[in-house]
């Protein structure tokens, strides 16, 4: 039996989380292109020091959208899990795992990072070299596989289903497929070091395939709650 008050919550933080990933889209296309990626130190750190609101707002959006966004992600069990359960379970937890690393990287990013950049700068040769060699230590997820890859997988998957034997609207489950390319394309940027690839996925994922998936996952979650709603199409399995 579905837990309708769970399913409000989840498409209220659904709704609100798509316009929170839209401000964080406009927020990563405004940073200095040295602060796009984090694979040069040598750029990153001194821009950052320089100029840290924009990439601080950046950061606590990011924070804000991961805890809607697990919020949701309960919801979207919720609703969809008669359509596989093994692999809506096993899959919302890999998200709801990858999420989670997102807010608290984004949390360490305010704590920790403004004190970082200011001893890079103002340290020698010695303590920049030592900063540089462990500053992927920062991030406890530093090339997105979960936070990016994990989560574009649980999209991916709810995709895939959706389009195999679900009445849900078929335009949600390629905005979901989409948004894995987007995510998965920011996994091999970070990877092979092409910044280029990461800023311009990133760019695309925050500002357009993110907020939509969620906006439409939200209303999406909304029409679940009309008793006259059923999640399964009609098949002869």
């Amino acid at each position: 039996m579905k837990d309708d008050s769970l399913i409000q919550l989840g498409a209220a933080c659904a709704l609100v989380a798509s316009a929170v990933y839209f401000i964080a889209g406009l927020l990563f296309v405004l940073l200095p292109a040295e602060q796009k990626s984090m694979n040069d130190l040598a750029q990153f750190l001194p821009s950052f020091a320089q100029n840290p609101s924009t990439y601080l707002l950046f950061a606590g959006a990011l924070a804000l959208a991961g805890l809607l966004s697990i919020i949701a992600s309960r919801a979207v069990l919720e609703v969809m899990r008669p359509l596989s359960d093994g692999w809506v379970i096993s899959m919302t937890y890999v998200a709801i795992f990858g999420f989670a690393l997102m807010v608290i990287d984004a949390f360490r990013t305010l704590s920790l990072l403004p004190g970082i950049a200011a001893a890079y700068v103002a340290g020698g040769d010695a303590t920049k070299a030592a900063i540089a060699a462990t500053g992927s230590m920062l991030s406890l997820d530093p090339v997105g596989m979960l936070t990016l890859g994990g989560v574009g997988l649980w999209v991916l998957v709810l995709s895939v289903l959706i389009l195999r034997r679900s009445s849900v609207s078929r335009g949600l489950a390629i905005a979901g497929i989409i948004l894995t390319l987007l995510n998965w394309l920011q996994v091999v940027g970070a990877i092979s070091g092409i910044t280029v690839v990461v800023s311009t996925a990133a760019s695309l994922d925050y500002i357009v395939a993110i907020p939509l998936w969620f906006f439409w996952m939200g209303l999406t979650l909304r029409r679940s709650l009309s008793p006259s709603w059923n999640v399964q199409a009609t098949l002869a399995d």
